[in-house]
This record gives C-alpha cells, structure tokens and sequence, in this order.
C-alpha cells in the first residue's frame, strides 16, 4: 500500500490522511514510507475557496459511549507506547478482540430497540451543531458512520452543509469538490 501511495505523491497528486478508529497508530514514519501528509483530526482546508471541516466523524457520535471510551484509551500516548511494547501476536490478537467485540455489541444493538440502534451508530446531532458553531464554518466532511449523504441544516442561525462518506467494503463511495460544488457518488465494487 505504501508504494501504491507513494507513486500517487510522486505523480504529483498531494496525498492526505486522517487516521480513523482501525488505523490510530499510524505515523510520521509510515506517512514519510507512503508519501502522504497526516492530517488532524479535526482539520480546516480550504476548498476552491470554501472553508471546510473535515473529520474523521467518530467523535461527532457522543452517544456511542463506551466507543468514546475505547477511543480515549487507544488516543492515549501511554497507552500506544505499551501497545507497541507488546509483541506482534499480542497486538494483532487484541486488534481482532477489539474487532469482534464492536460487531457483537452493534448486532446485540441492531436486535434491539432500532432507534436505539440508529441513536448510538450514528452522529449525534447537537455534537453536530455546536461542532458548526465551534468552528464558524457552514461546511463538514466526515466518514465513521459510513451512512453517505449530504444533509442541510441549521447552526449558529447559519444554514450549514453536512457531508457524510460512505465506506468501501459493498460499493465506493466519492466525493466530487470543485468550484461549482459538491456531489456525492456511490460506486459498484
């Protein structure tokens, strides 16, 4: 993957990332190995002339309480540092614990109450407006909830844009920015 990306950089397409909830010890090192530039999460960028906000979108979901709590822990410096101490069969084997925990708790979830369900995968909309306010922007890009679509609301009595990417495991999902605009695109795999 590594060469894949750094061959993009080299063709001359800047190249950004944003780590997510898998992929949170990703570093200089690996970033520098594949040619992209580790963004922050939340970062401003400027498109076409148009301040944006982009995140990963995770912690939009205030409600997911207990994925806020692993995400505090595995964010944590000192956590990573013993994280990486450990031997590669002990991470691989905690990463998929972690994994698998995740999908029993949404399947136990999704049996469930599905209001409940939909509540707790998906944003939770005052993080959403006082995140609007926060930043005094009327445009946010974010995944993490892999719901694609674009939703108009209203923040800090401004109407504001909110862009939401799909994932990549049953189509693709693109988004289209240029000086005209944004459109949202679903793509077959």
């Amino acid at each position: 993957m590594a060469v894949a990306l750094h061959a993009v950089a080299d063709s001359g397409v800047p190249v950004f990332f944003m780590p997510g909830n898998r992929d949170f010890l990703v570093g200089e090192a690996y970033a520098q190995r594949a040619g992209f530039r580790i963004l922050p999460d939340p970062t401003v960028v400027d498109l076409y002339g148009h301040p944006t906000l982009l995140m990963h979108g995770d912690l939009l979901c205030t409600d997911d309480t207990a994925y806020q709590a692993f995400r505090a822990q595995t964010r944590d410096p000192v956590f990573q540092a013993q994280f990486l101490a450990q031997p590669l069969a002990a991470r691989v084997a905690f990463a998929q614990q972690a994994r698998a925990a995740s999908q029993a708790r949404h399947a136990e979830l999704k049996q469930g109450d599905q209001s409940r369900f939909e509540t707790v995968t998906d944003v939770t909309p005052a993080e959403v407006e006082t995140t609007f306010v926060r930043y005094g922007l009327d445009r946010l890009i974010h995944g993490h909830t892999h719901r694609p679509a674009i939703h108009t609301l209203q923040a800090g009595g401004q109407t504001c844009t909110r862009i939401v990417l799909g994932d990549w495991y049953e189509q693709g999902s693109v988004l289209h920015v240029d000086a005209d605009g944004v459109s949202l695109e679903q793509l077959p795999l």
